[in-house]
């Protein structure tokens, strides 16, 4: 909601200076009209036609002293700049959910992350330095929202982790017929002795509210019925890696007719 209402409210911004300058335009043609009729007139005062060139003209020095023709200009490139946006965030949540596609299908990882990526944007932005490493991976099988779920969970737990500022290194790489993706983060991490808890429920190591303890074990779950699986380690004060794998299509498909 808050990636989608920063470009709209630029948009809005946009569009009523534009309608500031369409009253200008108004006037200006208002004016021109009025110069027509009294040319096109048989027996114009010329005085009276004198006077309104004289307006006519004021105005259109007016318009070209001030810029209007050019801020008009930039501010429909403007404007157009920020629908984009907006539909371009559009579209990355509705490929992010796969609303419109079927519950299971084959997934395209690397895509995956790029949506998860626009959609924590929120969270990422000019504090979190996102390095993308991808490898040339083929499709994994299963439900993409769910993977996705998954995606956005570990990186969000990622920013999180960081306090001020810092890092977060994305790969991707498959062998043995599987498809891994690495999360690590630059955050505080997590001590030894929780780290093996982290993916039980209602498990967290933020403070109280903060967090239901949820998000990784569903995760853990997901991760679980697609055959795959999810291992984390850490190092208190250096950050935390979490590692997925998920057995590639074929594999999948091998598996699911055993």
């Amino acid at each position: 909601a808050h990636e989608i209402n920063t470009p709209l409210g630029y948009v809005s911004s946009t569009v009523e200076m534009l309608g500031e300058r369409m009253d200008i335009v108004d006037t200006l043609v208002g004016d021109f009209d009025n110069l027509i009729k009294m040319l096109t007139t048989p027996g114009t005062d010329d005085g009276a036609l004198e006077r309104q060139f004289t307006i006519v003209s004021g105005e259109i020095s007016a318009v070209r002293s001030e810029g209007s023709v050019q801020e008009t200009a930039q501010l429909l490139k403007d404007s157009i700049y920020g629908l984009n946006r907006i539909q371009e965030i559009v579209v990355g949540l509705k490929d992010f959910s796969r609303l419109d596609r079927a519950m299971t299908a084959d997934f395209d990882i690397n895509k995956g992350l790029d949506q998860t990526l626009l959609i924590a944007q929120n969270l990422l932005k000019n504090r979190v330095a996102v390095t993308r490493n991808y490898g040339k991976l083929p499709n994994v099988t299963g439900s993409p929202s769910q993977i996705n779920q998954v995606l956005l969970n570990i990186i969000k737990n990622a920013a999180e982790a960081i306090d001020v500022s810092g890092k977060i290194t994305i790969k991707t790489w498959s062998d043995h017929g599987m498809v891994r993706i690495s999360v690590e983060d630059t955050g505080s991490g997590i001590p030894a002795n929780l780290l093996s808890k982290i993916f039980d429920p209602f498990f967290t190591t933020k403070e109280v509210g903060a967090g239901t303890g949820l998000g990784l074990s569903i995760s853990y779950k997901i991760i679980k019925q697609h055959g795959g699986d999810i291992v984390a380690s850490s190092e208190t004060g250096k950050g935390s890696t979490f590692v997925i794998s998920l057995p590639v299509a074929e594999t999948a498909a091998i598996r699911k007719t055993a």
